[in-house]
Formats: C-alpha cells, structure tokens, sequence
C-alpha cells in the first residue's frame, strides 16, 4: 500500500518528530492551540465519519458477496457491521454538534445510510463482488484492529488533552512515555483517534491501484492537515498525533501485505 522506498523516510520522520515531541510536547500545544479555531472544529466534526463510513460501505460489499455465496449467518453479521459503523458515523457527528448522541436521530438515519449501501452494492456484478469481497475484509479488518489497539492504548495511557488543562487548573500535563493506568475515561489524548482513522481511508488505494500516484500523496495530505487541526483544537499533543498515525499506518500495512501475499500464493 505504501511505496516500499517512502517507509525508511516515514520511520526516520516519526522517530525524529517523536524526539522533537518528547522534549517540546506541551510547548507547541501551548504556543499554537486555539479551541476556537472555526476549521479546527469543523475537521473535528468531520474527522472520523469518512473512515466509518468507508468500514459500513466494506461491510456492505461483505454482505453482497455473502448473499451471492449463499453464506447466510455472515450477511448477518456484516449487515450488523453496516448498520452499527453507519450509526456511529452518525452518532458522532451529532455528539459533536450538539453535544449529545440523539439515538432517534442516529439510528434511523444509520440505518437508511447502511440499507442503501447493502441494496446499491447488491445490484453490481458477480465480479465486481468477488474482485473486491477480500480488499473489503481487509479493510474491515484493518478498521476493527485500529479502532481496538487505540481504544485501548487511550484507556491504558489516560493522558490528558490539552484543553482539558486549560479548563481544569488542577489536571497536570504527562509526557506520552509515561502510562497512567486505566482511571478517568475522558482522559484519552494518546494516541489521537482522529488521526488513526483518517490513516484507515489510506487503504481505499487498494480499491483505486491506477490511480495512486495521485491518490497517496492527496491521502497523506489528508493525514496530515487532519493531524494538525487536533493539535490546533487543543485536542492532542504533536506525540498523540503522531503515534496515532504511525499505529494506524503499521496495522493497515499489515493488513494489506496479507492480500498481496495470498494473491501472490494463487499465482
């Protein structure tokens, strides 16, 4: 997925950001953080339904290639995917807009967004389906480890966010080193998920492989404005960013390896 030459200078640039991190973390959150930066929020908003949308519309191309296959308890289970990633698409949207996830909102509209992806994706042909039914699970399957590594990484280190400094006097700042343990559920800066899930739409290359002289370094582009809004919003340090991206990258190259390796096997 990644050009083979760009990952040496994508492993010097993190370790080498990560050392300018670890000693200037807090400054430059200090120094450049404005929560009331409009396009900062807006990307706050807008950053994670892209990945779960792309996840939900995965599941819908699983549930396509199961019902062709006559795999019935696995269409289950991938138009349950659908729906809940479509939900939560939703949800999250209407959280940060309103600060509340209004399930009769949520649900409804989810539920319409995930039925008319499954419906679209089971009128295309037997071989649009079976061309891409393994890049669907590989991508489904690199969505579902970001999203369990990180949430747990985010619980495990307890780090706090930036902004949450600035409204509590009595919260102290960590550097992203330090594990603080499973305690306070809100404190969840490292790593950033935001950033991970716009690593994860790196992997719709694999649906575009023609296209991705163009399409990677407009997908990096992404990350990284993606990457920069967090730390602009007061919402992750440069190390949470950072480590959020690097994860997610790491999983979805691993993920995708798979798919070259067993093509490479049935050649």
């Amino acid at each position: 997925m990644i050009e083979k030459r760009l990952i040496p200078r994508l492993v010097f640039f993190y370790i080498f950001a990560m050392v300018i991190a670890t000693v200037f973390d807090y400054d430059i959150s200090k120094n450049i953080a404005n929560v009331h930066l409009t396009w900062a929020k807006v990307l706050e908003i807008a950053g994670e339904p892209p990945a779960l949308l792309f996840t939900a519309f995965n599941f819908s191309l699983l549930c396509s290639y199961t019902v062709k296959k006559k795999k019935y308890p696995l269409l289950v289970l991938c138009a349950l995917g659908a729906f809940i990633a479509s939900c939560y698409a939703v949800g999250r949207t209407v959280d940060y807009i309103v600060g509340s996830w209004h399930f009769c909102i949520s649900v409804p509209v989810g539920g319409v967004i995930a039925l008319t992806l499954i419906l679209i994706l089971l009128k295309q042909k037997e071989e649009f389906i079976n061309k891409y039914a393994r890049t669907a699970a590989c991508c489904v399957a690199a969505a579902l480890t970001v999203l369990v590594v990180v949430s747990f990484m985010k619980q495990l280190w307890g780090r706090v966010r930036f902004r949450q400094l600035l409204e509590d006097s009595s919260l102290s700042f960590t550097d992203w080193y330090i594990i603080n343990g499973f305690g306070n559920p809100s404190h969840v800066s490292f790593p950033s998920g935001h950033t991970a899930n716009a690593c994860v739409i790196f992997m719709i290359q694999l649906y575009f492989p023609k296209q991705r002289k163009w399409l990677a370094p407009v997908l990096f582009a992404y990350i990284a404005v993606m990457g920069a809004s967090r730390i602009f919003a007061g919402a992750h340090y440069l190390s949470d960013v950072l480590t959020g991206a690097a994860i997610s990258l790491f999983i979805c190259e691993l993920w995708s390896g798979m798919i070259k390796r067993k093509k490479t096997n049935e050649v």
